[in-house]
This record gives C-alpha cells, sequence and structure tokens, in this order.
C-alpha cells in the first residue's frame, strides 16, 4: 500500500500525508506507522514506507512545522522501525529523498544530533558513508569531538585500573630488583671479603 504524498512543495500540506506517517511526524506516535511497516509483504513496500516517512519529516522540518530537535527524535524513530541489517531500508530511503529534494536531504541529515549520528552511522556501512557525505564540517567535527572525548574517557579508566595494585595488574619486577635476592648478594660479597 503505497504512501499518498505529494511532490516536494513548499508547504507541508497534512492532508494529504497518510494517517500513520502524521501519527508519527507530528504527533510522535509511531506504532500505527510500525504495524503498517510489518504488515508489508517485501522489502520494496517497506523502503516506500519509510522514504515517505523521510520525505514528511523533511519537508515538516524545512517549512518549521517541527523543529531540528522533533526532526532528529522522528528520524531516530524512523531509524528504529527499519528492521534491515545496517539500516540499508533507511539508506534506500533517504537515497531516494536525495534524489527528488538534494537540499530536503541534506536538511533532514543535519538536523540529527551527534548521539543520532553515532548511533546510526555505524563504520562500514553505507547509511555511515551517506550521513557523512551529507552532513555539515561543523557536525563532523563534533561528532570526531564526541569520538575522541570516549577515546580519552576510556584510556584514563583503563589507566585508573590499572594503579590498582591487584595481583593481575601489578608490574613485573626484574628479578635483579628483588630486596630479598639483593640482601643475599651482599652477604656473600661481604663473606667474601672478610675472608681475605
Amino acid at each position: 500500500m503505497a504512501l499518498e504524498l505529494t511532490e516536494a512543495t513548499p508547504n507541508l500540506a497534512l492532508a494529504d500525508v497518510s494517517q500513520q506517517v502524521r501519527a508519527l511526524v507530528i504527533d510522535g506516535k509511531p506504532l500505527p506507522l510500525a504495524r503498517q511497516i510489518m504488515g508489508a509483504t517485501n522489502d520494496a513496500e517497506r523502503i516506500d514506507l519509510l522514504t515517505g516517512a523521510v520525505h514528511v519529516c523533511s519537508q515538516a522540518l524545512t517549512t518549521k512545522a517541527i523543529t531540528p530537535t522533533k526532526a532528529n527524535l522522528r528520524m531516530r524513530q524512523i531509524g528504529a522501525l527499519d528492521g534491515s541489517e545496517d539500516n540499508a531500508n533507511l539508506l534506500k530511503a533517504l537515497q531516494k529523498l536525495e534524489e527528488s529534494s538534494p537540499a530536503e536531504c541534506q536538511a533532514v541529515i543535519c538536523s540529527l544530533s551527534v548521539a543520532t549520528v553515532l548511533n546510526l552511522a555505524q563504520p562500514d556501512t553505507g547509511l555511515g558513508a551517506f550521513i557523512v557525505e551529507n552532513s555539515t564540517p561543523k557536525r563532523l567535527a563534533s561528532v570526531a569531538n564526541t569520538i575522541a572525548g570516549t577515546v580519552y574517557i576510556s584510556d584514563r579508566h583503563l589507566k585508573e585500573k590499572r594503579g590498582n595494585f591487584s595481583e593481575e595488574d601489578a608490574p613485573i619486577r626484574h628479578i635483579s630488583n628483588d630486596p630479598e635476592i639483593k640482601h643475599f648478594r651482599q652477604k656473600a660479597v661481604r663473606r667474601r671479603l672478610g675472608k681475605f
């Protein structure tokens, strides 16, 4: 069952949008669209439904019917509705939107928060590459700073853990530095000197 969506227009005509997509994008209720996606018989239908949802989300964002924060939340919900591996269906939906309206596609991708980008754009996936290609340098810098901060905190926790003197984390001592062996060596040297 294909969505009845208008061509990309400056105004979002909510009357022309299916109730399921409207419930998700405007009201934040993903369940009706989730039921429709689960009831789809093939991937082509699922991709059409996701494409419609992304298209309406981008139109609502560009016409200021929803804020960028809400658009980010809606894109998270749309991503959660995609049951394909590595969000392949969401990628196809975004690619279809890019073909029909590159500006809307970029707007919706630029609305994604750093957390959403990190959640959706997993390394070595097509969606990850698509999001990186369509993001602004400022957003990519924020993502890079977040990753660097996470790595720094992880490294610091690891160093703190190693600072604890448990048996497995204790530094390996060289035999020559062992105080007991040193004492016996000094005693042996004194004995030899005493014989002379």
